[in-house]
């Protein structure tokens, strides 16, 4: 088993008392080193740690969520929307939000009428009109095409969202337009749920960015803290 051997020298000190350190040192052997034991989780680093952080009640888990286990705060818990056509399915302008969508799904459509009527299925990719100005696909699109599953323009999906810390905008929130809405459907139901709900909105296990919360009352981005997890206050 490895050993590992730590040094630290002051966080505060500059590039040139780092390399006066290393010259003067001269050798590994020389340096006073730490040998540290990692912890159960592989930590090495766990100065100012505390024990009791083990005690505390998670916030959610995949156990609490699919039924098989009661031990967090809340039992459903949802990514943020994840449209993979944000130009498209967001806008600042109600109107223009509205136009957009109108646009793009008569254009889907159109593919569903010729897919439907063809005998004899080609290649998907071959098939659809690649034209962004047009449409903009992704896997999941092409999915519900092949299945011939319709999109449908209401005005009651055109909805506000949390988009980015401390900017709002205009969402058409729909289950074929979004690549993934999650369980948010069970959150934010119509706008009227945005007057009563609230979600906790945490930046996601695989996010670049430090930690991050932010709670808000209507549909959250997924990009909004960077993969982000959303606990409602009721569902």
């Amino acid at each position: 088993m490895a050993t590992i051997h730590y040094a630290r020298l002051d966080e505060f000190w500059r590039k040139e008392q780092k390399y006066d350190f290393l010259e003067q040192s001269g050798h590994i052997g020389t340096v006073d080193w730490q040998v540290l034991a990692p912890d159960k989780h592989h930590l090495w680093l766990t100065e100012g740690m505390h024990d009791e952080f083990e005690t505390f009640l998670p916030i959610g888990t995949k156990e609490t969520k699919d039924g098989t286990e009661q031990n967090a705060i809340f039992q459903l818990f949802s990514n943020g929307v994840k449209t993979n056509r944000d130009s498209w399915a967001y806008n600042f302008d109600l109107i223009e939000l509205g136009k957009n969508m109108r646009r793009m799904i008569d254009v889907y459509n159109d593919h569903i009428y010729r897919w439907n009527r063809l005998t004899s299925k080609p290649n998907i990719d071959d098939f659809v009109e690649d034209d962004e100005q047009k449409i903009k696909w992704s896997g999941d699109l092409k999915i519900h095409l092949e299945g011939g599953r319709a999109a449908e323009f209401l005005s009651t999906k055109l909805r506000l969202s949390y988009y980015r810390p401390f900017v709002r905008s205009y969402l058409f929130f729909d289950r074929v337009m979004n690549n993934r809405v999650y369980l948010l459907p069970f959150v934010f139901p119509d706008s009227n749920s945005e007057n009563e709900n609230h979600t906790i909105c945490t930046s996601g296990v695989a996010s670049n960015k430090p930690f991050q919360v932010l709670v808000t009352n209507m549909l959250p981005c997924l990009d909004l803290l960077e993969k982000t997890q959303c606990f409602p206050f009721y569902t």
